[in-house]
């Protein structure tokens, strides 16, 4: 038995046939069995191994992580591939509405990805937050930005109406920056125009722990871990991504493979989950 992490327990069991078994030459003297018909019982294309195996692997591929709150593929859709089908609703108006692209110059690993053409009534949402009875989280998202058509504030993603009680985002910082803007909290790494790049932030919150030490926000870029911040507190309203909290900053660029988890992933999972789209 592994421990690896408050949601994983591992457990392996080796198992061993016995050599001797199923001892066909008492099989054949007490059944009255013949050669053909032990060929039959021992035929491993038979209709009962073929289901088996089957079984076996339908098992393997019903491996469902809990954790994953949401995660949006944006494959064409704003489809939640989650287990929990949390469906984004796309808001659009003068002609503009969420597109998707799968050309050589728009893709990352995983295929198409969504269109925000910075306007101000161009974003999707979902409303029904019940992540918000926890504090530890994890968001991860791929984008491809246009820093210099974008102002200051233009949000990736947000949780609210407000600005006030916690409610964040993470934005533009107006100087080549990604941030995460909060109360009291303004982390930064660099934003690369024009390029698809990996960010992942992680919220960690134990009520046992001293609040000096808790309440910690971590922050990832491309796998590496780029630094984090003590004493963040955050509240989620509602989710929006493409626009920030007060209905303005509308994102211009491409986002893909945005993926919400009601846990803290850990540095080797960050680092393995940015790998996993070579």
């Amino acid at each position: 038995v592994t421990w690896e992490d408050d949601y994983i327990v591992k457990v392996w069991v080796d198992v061993e046939l016995n050599p001797d078994y199923p001892y066909q030459e008492e099989w054949e003297d007490e059944y009255d069995f013949d050669e053909e018909d032990w060929e039959d019982l021992t035929d491993t294309d038979n209709e009962t191994n073929t289901d088996n195996e089957t079984e076996e692997t339908d098992n393997e591929t019903e491996e469902v992580d809990s954790t994953l709150w949401a995660h949006y593929k944006f494959e064409g859709d704003l489809k939640d591939s989650s287990s929990y089908g949390r469906d984004l609703t796309g808001v659009g108006g003068y002609g503009f509405t969420i597109t998707y692209s799968g050309d050589n110059n728009t893709i990352n690993k995983d295929g198409q990805a969504a269109w925000l053409p910075g306007n101000d009534s161009v974003y999707a949402h979902y409303n029904d937050i019940d992540i918000a009875t926890t504090d530890n989280w994890t968001i991860s998202f791929w984008v491809k930005p246009s820093n210099s058509q974008m102002d200051q504030w233009a949000s990736i993603m947000s949780t609210g109406t407000s600005t006030s009680g916690d409610r964040f985002q993470i934005d533009y910082s107006g100087n080549g920056k990604l941030r995460f803007n909060g109360t009291g909290v303004n982390e930064q790494m660099d934003l690369d125009d024009g390029e698809w790049q990996h960010f992942v932030f992680t919220k960690f919150y134990e009520a046992n722990y001293v609040y000096l030490y808790n309440h910690k926000l971590t922050y990832y870029k491309n796998g590496e871990f780029k630094g984090n911040k003590v004493m963040v507190d955050t509240y989620w309203e509602l989710l929006k991504i493409g626009m920030n909290r007060l209905g303005g900053g509308p994102w211009k660029g491409y986002v893909d493979d945005f993926r919400i988890y009601k846990r803290v992933l850990t540095n080797i999972e960050v680092k393995e989950l940015y790998e996993s789209y070579d």
